[in-house]
């Protein structure tokens, strides 16, 4: 066990306080004596006074208690956490949702697709270069390289077939009239 030392603590108040008595309307001084403290006592004061900031800082804040404290703590981290989580995913699928779109221009130009590639790529020095709008862009590296273009090659069948859009049968009159059995 620790060898415990108890030490003196002396708060010299030696300043006399005049006191007046009633007896004869005069003022006397009188000594106040000090009072002597042990260190535990002195602890103690300072540990209560200590204790009591520490709860009037918190009720102040509108917190009952330091574990309350500590669990809005952690909550509000975790929130900033799941904060910054989001918003790296909100990025992400902005990201994604614009190369979608890119990808749905550059087939709606018609590019083949082994050309999209290189496509983009002079699309995106062009713009950078020259600060115009993918769509001028894209017109101006079309007029030099048409072969990207893809073209196609099977004819659709049946488009020299007429049809009646305002016959329920989609059968024109005058077909019927040709082959009497379509009617």
């Amino acid at each position: 066990m620790e060898n415990l030392q108890t030490e003196q603590v002396t708060i010299d108040d030696t300043s006399a306080n005049p006191v007046v008595t009633a007896e004869n309307n005069t003022t006397e001084q009188v000594e106040v004596t000090p009072k002597t403290f042990t260190e535990e006592e002195y602890n103690k004061a300072i540990q209560s006074a200590s204790s009591k900031a520490k709860f009037d800082i918190l009720k102040e804040l509108g917190i009952n208690s330091v574990k309350e404290f500590k669990d809005l703590q952690t909550t509000y981290n975790n929130a900033i956490q799941e904060k910054e989580t989001l918003n790296n995913k909100t990025q992400e699928l902005e990201n994604e949702l614009a190369k979608i779109k890119l990808d749905n221009k550059i087939t709606s130009l018609g590019i083949a697709e082994e050309y999209k590639d290189d496509f983009m790529e002079l699309a995106e020095v062009k713009m950078t270069k020259t600060s115009k709008s993918f769509d001028e862009v894209s017109k101006e590296i079309l007029e030099k390289n048409q072969h990207w273009i893809k073209t196609n090659s099977i004819e659709k069948l049946g488009t020299d077939r007429q049809t009646d859009k305002s016959q329920p049968d989609g059968v024109s009159d005058n077909l019927k009239e040709k082959f009497p059995w379509l009617k």
